[in-house]
């Protein structure tokens, strides 16, 4: 974090590393530190716009550590908001250590957290202002509280975090209700009549919510938002010279989210990524190579050979069903939460929150389910598989 911002970032208003939202992020918390008083949007205010797509917690907090920087230092420090971030991060990693611990010894636990901690998508988003970490850090917690046996302090401690990831994103939020209700449901060993009272549940939910949001103008914008995507990638098929681009342009429309959920996730177009940024968009100048971004190519190939060994424990039977009932629940959840991210944004961050599940699912299948000459075997594989579809790319980004 702090090599990035002395690398690259000269003043956090008008630069930023990687992401433009932290140079957003920023400008906005100095405005609320300003004054003594927040004046942010509030969790009561359910008209307010920054309540549904941004949520109001990351508000709070840039106001109150804003002003801890201001009566400390007497100025606006971008330092002291990007600490509670890698703290968020590192948090991650120990919590997927501790949930590991409950089914490896700890070599296994220890080494498996390092290899997330180096080479996953959360090192360099550590270095962003985003809220992306702190939603990603509830959701683990919460993922953790559900591998442990359910209690009433459990389900206490489920609900105290349900409520930070709706402060931070509410539509989260509704996704960890989702797994706890499904969590219950599963540790009573309820009837086939419960179970369809609870999808009939989460069908009233959301249907609640559509009369609440149309109410609020929530729901307009939402298939403004749905428009507006699809016509998006209809303009940027229709205009492809290459690349990416002419394969969309070669698949129907209504199949568009799909194959940005799998792009997302395998993501070789970026083996051959540094990220060109300007050094201070004030003055207008023209981008540079940001080397350190190439951690984020990392990560992607990474979190193929990740994918792949998640995706044979689910899919192949003989590997399904000796996953453990609470790994295999959290890797369910994981797989309805890519879903429902291909018909808004494909960006990785926005799943940062599950990606601890799906690595300790892949995790498992590796050291529990696979020998140990079959494990390199399919890593070769994989590796070998990502760069021949990254060289493929890049011939088809030249010549086609």
């Amino acid at each position: 974090m702090l090599v990035t911002q002395m690398l690259y970032v000269k003043d956090p208003l008008n630069s930023y590393f990687f992401t433009p939202d932290s140079r957003t992020y920023y400008s906005r918390f100095v405005q609320l530190a300003n004054f003594s008083k927040y004046t942010g949007p509030t969790a009561f205010d359910l008209g307010s716009s920054s309540f549904l797509y941004k949520g109001v917690g990351i508000y709070y907090l840039g106001w109150f550590l804003g002003r801890m920087s201001v009566l400390i230092t007497g100025n606006h420090s971008i330092t002291i908001h990007l600490i509670v971030v890698v703290w968020c991060a590192s948090m991650i990693n120990a919590i997927i250590y501790q949930t590991l611990l409950l089914y490896f010894k700890k070599t296994i636990a220890l080494s498996s957290t390092l290899f997330y901690a180096i080479f996953s998508y959360s090192l360099i988003f550590s270095a962003t202002l985003l809220r992306d970490m702190h939603v990603a850090f509830f959701l683990a917690l919460g993922c953790y509280v559900l591998h442990k046996q359910l209690s009433r302090r459990t389900v206490f401690q489920m609900i105290i975090i349900i409520i930070f990831i709706f402060l931070f994103r509410p539509s989260h939020a509704l996704f960890f209700l989702s797994l706890i209700i499904y969590r219950i449901l599963n540790n009573y060993k309820v009837n086939k009549v419960i179970y369809l009272l609870f999808f009939i549940f989460v069908g009233i939910l959301f249907f609640g919510l559509t009369i609440v949001g149309n109410h609020f103008g929530y729901l307009n914008q939402f298939l403004d938002w749905s428009e507006s995507y699809q016509e998006f990638h209809v303009a940027t098929a229709q205009q492809s010279d290459g690349g990416a681009n002419f394969v969309y342009s070669l698949i129907p429309r209504s199949l568009y989210p799909f194959a940005r959920i799998l792009q997302s996730q395998i993501n070789p177009f970026s083996l051959f990524w540094i990220y060109k940024v300007p050094e201070n968009m004030a003055n207008g100048e023209f981008p540079r190579f940001q080397l350190l971004t190439y951690a984020y190519s990392i990560a992607n190939l990474f979190w193929f050979v990740v994918i792949g060994f998640f995706f044979m424990g689910i899919v192949i039977r003989k590997y399904r069903s000796k996953i453990p009932k609470r790994i295999f629940e959290g890797a369910v959840g994981s797989i309805f939460l890519l879903i429902l991210a291909g018909y808004s944004s494909n960006d990785v961050r926005r799943l940062l929150g599950v990606y601890p599940s799906m690595f300790v699912c892949s995790v498992y299948v590796y050291n529990a389910l696979l020998a140990e000459r079959n494990r390199k075997n399919i890593i070769k594989i994989l590796i070998i598989v990502y760069i021949s579809i990254a060289v493929t790319y890049a011939v088809v980004k030249i010549f086609i």
